[in-house]
């Protein structure tokens, strides 16, 4: 970024290019299948009060049935909590790794299974490791998957599942606060815990290597270029935010990278508060902060060259970089402050959108299209989706969902997830009357709906509690996962 103008669960950096729903975060090019869809039929252009646009291609086709899921699993009724976490396989689509819990073992217990899905079997289930799955802090690296579980951290053999080390935390990783607190750096495991201790852990044995108490009990770990990086304040004295490099071997200072603006009619800086959010662009070349200035003010840190420009954002209301408003398109960065939507690019600053009725927030975006989940305040609420030129604002066109919920983050539940795909945009929505989970692919062009279908379940009225979007399927946990076709819409397999 140029002088004119920014992670759950942690250590899932998936060489796969895959995204998660909430945080929300962005989808690689090689997504080239369509997208899943919402069966509602109020397609609006323009303004409100025009008529829908006619669902086409809707002939009813007979659901294959289920493939079985084969492999080493207990059996058992399951919840699976969350959206499958990719692992950076080969493979057509990336091998998953899915946290459940199984009711039928006494006492209940949750657990981790390998799930591949070029095999559509279970290459192993952990043992079982507790009744605290839905908080777990999971990352994984060439040889181990690693768990947080409260004050201990599992280690599991990403070969067979079975148990590799155990070591002590010196407290609990605060999972819905605490963004990519647990890490692995080559040979060495990076954790930071609530009480602001950075423990470093040898990954092939578990034994501890070295601990750097923190000025502040932070909530972010940023992988720097190889380097650990940590938001703390610059000194005990202040309370101005800097970012602490170490080396990952040995916990030796290795620089500090400080995020200030001046303020446009005062000659004093202001700087970033320690608990403030550090962006980073998908590829970790670029780092970004939103300082609290007048105005508000971006600043860029190039990893590779250490260049910092800044970018300073009139009449933009908000400092926040959480993934539910902000977003990365390549190398151009979208920000909203609810009211507004801006990106900030190379050589550039521009307002994309705006609205005084409604709270706007960037979903996706590809060659020439943003998706804009938009919340209406005035009036009545409820939810729509917009497909706006990203570098005009036009509205192409707007859907009003049935669904009134949306997954803000990893871990939360909702009624309908919403992705861009080649020239089609795929939704998938609870529908309560009647009570159905509803598939549907609509064309970026115009808004017809090309491909719609009632997704398999065993339960439409459960939640919606995560998506993963793979090369061919999308992954969705509604109590057991579902893998639904990207071109159908069909239910190919759930597990279990």
């Amino acid at each position: 970024m140029a002088e004119e103008r920014q992670t759950g669960r942690a250590g899932v950096g998936c060489a796969a290019g895959l995204v998660t729903l909430l945080a929300g975060v962005a989808v690689g090019g090689w997504l080239t299948l369509s997208i899943l869809g919402l069966g509602f039929d109020a397609l609006l252009r323009g303004a409100a009060g025009e008529s829908a646009t006619p669902v086409v291609g809707l002939a009813a086709t007979e659901a294959p049935p289920l493939v079985p899921i084969q492999g080493q699993a207990a059996p058992g009724r399951r919840l699976v909590w969350d959206a499958p976490i990719p692992l950076d396989t080969d493979t057509q689509e990336p091998d998953l790794l899915v946290i459940s819990r199984n009711y039928d073992l006494e006492p209940s217990s949750d657990s981790i299974v390998y799930f591949s899905p070029d095999m559509h079997a279970v290459r192993w289930e952990s043992q079982p490791l507790g009744d605290n799955g839905s908080s777990w802090v999971v990352a994984y690296g060439d040889e181990v998957v690693l768990v947080a579980d409260g004050e201990r951290l599992v280690a599991l053999s990403r070969d067979t599942g079975g148990p590799a080390w155990e070591a002590p935390l010196t407290d609990s990783i605060a999972d819905s606060i605490c963004e990519d607190c647990l890490q692995v750096f080559g040979d060495v495991v990076v954790a930071l815990p609530q009480d602001g201790r950075l423990q470093a852990i040898n990954a092939a044995t578990g034994a501890p290597l070295w601990t750097v108490r923190l000025r502040e009990a932070t909530r972010q770990i940023v992988a720097v270029g190889g380097k650990v990086g940590v938001p703390d304040s610059e000194s005990a004295e202040s309370n101005n935010g800097a970012l602490f490099l170490f080396n990952p071997q040995d916990g030796s200072p290795a620089g500090v990278i400080k995020p200030a603006c001046k303020d446009t009619d005062d000659p004093y800086e202001s700087s970033i508060s320690y608990y403030g959010r550090t962006g980073h662009d998908p590829a970790g070349r670029t780092l970004v902060w939103l300082v609290s200035s007048s105005p508000v003010c971006l600043v860029a840190y190039d990893v590779r060259s250490g260049a910092i420009s800044r970018t300073m954002l009139e009449d933009f209301g908000s400092s926040d970089l959480s993934p539910m408003h902000s977003l990365w398109a390549g190398d151009t960065l979208y920000l909203s402050d609810d009211e507004q939507i801006i990106a900030v690019g190379p050589q550039e600053s521009r307002r994309v959108l705006v609205s005084e009725d409604y709270d706007l927030r960037p979903l996706a975006a590809s060659e020439g299209v943003l998706l804009v989940q938009a919340e209406r305040t005035r009036g009545s609420s409820r939810l729509e989706l917009w497909v706006v030129d990203p570098r005009t604002g036009e509205h192409r066109w707007e859907r009003v969902l049935e669904a009134d919920d949306p997954l803000d983050y990893r871990g939360d539940t909702g009624d309908f997830t919403a992705m861009l795909t080649g020239d089609t945009l795929t939704l998938v929505e609870k529908h309560d009357d009647p009570e159905e989970v509803v598939y549907e692919q609509i064309a970026l062009a115009d808004g017809s709906s090309r491909v719609r279908a009632v997704v398999q379940v065993d339960d439409a009225g459960d939640y919606i509690r995560g998506a993963l979007w793979g090369r061919g399927h999308v992954f969705l946990p509604i109590d057991e996962l579902y893998a639904v076709e990207l071109t159908s819409g069909q239910t190919a397999y759930r597990w279990p």
